[in-house]
């Protein structure tokens, strides 16, 4: 779905609206249902990664250089086992850190491992991954995703696109991808067929204007996103922890910004940052679609 320079300009007029002004984003009585919950399973290839970005809650430090011991990574058998006989789920999301231990090919065996479930969407690493691959093993993004394509892979996921603003990545992810680059590889996945999901990352410090901008950046992907994934900071669990986690007030601002300027895009939130039924009626009043929840994972 293309949008025309006007009517892109009318919705962030009135996104700017949810952001700044003080109206509450939604009414005093909302709907009393919940939202519905999307079943996820995550395939954890390595935690370990050179990157360490100040926000993430994920990885642990492997030193960049090729002589460093590597970080242990998932058995393929491992990972076929467990999508076997564990529960149903509807997305598997493969994930991992940055290392030099493993070729893009081993990526592609872990792919085709998880395509057994063909009840299941296949969402395969992120632009992070493929910039890294693609830089180490001398090739385009495009040949690798062709291959990723052809093992099973269904959509792209949403890492690097926390917030699409060069200034603040190089503040807490100096090495990580530009935001030029994110969007050019967002691109190359949609022309190869495949689908992305885009995420949001708010924290206690992050300005409206930012969030204004990152969902300007975001137009010329949209038309191949399958979704919007709106992820809060967790502080007790990165080095940024003197950053407080987003206030449910700020959640609910940017949740009516997405839905102003991208009506058609389901936009998700993960379960961990729910934690009782009023929040989540308020949550689903102010454009909430679904909730991440995850019903079990497996990592080396």
């Amino acid at each position: 779905m293309m949008i025309d320079a006007d009517h892109q300009a009318a919705l962030r007029h009135e996104a700017e609206h949810w952001l700044f002004d003080s109206e509450p984003p939604v009414s005093l009585y909302p709907r009393q249902e919940g939202l519905p919950r999307i079943r996820v399973a995550k395939v954890i290839a390595t935690r370990g990664c050179w990157a360490q970005c100040t926000f993430c809650n994920f990885s642990y430090l492997v030193k960049r250089n090729r002589r460093s011991a590597p970080a242990p990574v998932i058995d393929i058998a491992q990972v076929r086992h467990a999508v076997r006989e564990r529960a149903p789920v509807d997305v598997i999301k493969l994930v991992t850190g940055l290392s030099f231990g493993e070729p893009s090919m081993y990526f592609t065996q872990l792919i085709a491992s998880v395509r057994e479930r063909r009840d299941a969407r296949v969402q395969a690493f992120s632009a992070v991954e493929l910039d890294h691959l693609s830089r180490r093993e001398n090739c385009s993004a495009r040949q690798i995703l062709v291959q990723w394509r052809q093992a099973g892979m269904d959509q792209l996921g949403p890492g690097g696109s926390e917030l699409l603003i060069d200034e603040v990545r190089q503040r807490v992810s100096p090495y990580r991808l530009s935001t030029e680059r994110f969007l050019e590889i967002h691109k190359v996945a949609h022309q190869s067929g495949l689908t992305s999901v885009a995420g949001l990352l708010i924290d206690r410090q992050t300005k409206p204007e930012h969030i204004l901008e990152h969902l300007d950046r975001l137009s010329t992907i949209a038309s191949g996103l399958d979704a919007i994934e709106l992820q809060c900071f967790e502080p007790e669990k990165s080095p940024l922890s003197i950053v407080p986690g987003a206030r449910l007030d700020q959640i609910l601002r940017a949740l009516k910004a997405i839905k102003t300027m991208y009506p058609h895009l389901p936009v998700r939130l993960n379960q961990r940052t729910i934690f009782s039924i009023d929040r989540e009626v308020l949550l689903a009043e102010a454009g909430l679609d679904s909730v991440l929840q995850t019903v079990w994972e497996v990592e080396p």
